[in-house]
């Protein structure tokens, strides 16, 4: 029947995506994305925007909305704490440890 599910492209497609959704590892690899972004959040948060958690990007306190990476390390850089920065560093480092081991497991 022509326009059927089966047709052409939108057939092959249609049938990727249901190899893809019984594969034995689905639901493995969707859940280590999903969860593996919870690896990169410091409950400490970040040094004077203690509500930002994330170790890796963060809402630009001088750009708007734009994103900021690492912005415990570029907050503490620019704050001139040199031995803070230096504890903030090795924490980052860890968090982002984590995360990795989370997503390696």
């Amino acid at each position: 029947m022509p326009g059927s599910s089966g047709d052409g492209i939108a057939g092959i497609v249609l049938q990727q995506h249901l190899k893809h959704l019984n594969h034995p590892n689905h639901r493995a690899v969707n859940n280590k994305l999903g969860f593996g972004e919870r690896g990169f959040i410091d409950m400490a948060g970040i040094p004077r925007c203690e509500w930002c958690r994330h170790a890796v990007h963060a809402p630009g306190k001088w750009s708007a909305h734009g994103a900021e990476m690492l912005p415990a390390i570029h907050e503490s850089i620019r704050r001139g704490d040199s031995a803070g920065s230096k504890k903030i560093i090795a924490s980052v480092a860890a968090t982002l440890r984590h995360a990795a081991g989370m997503l390696a497991a």
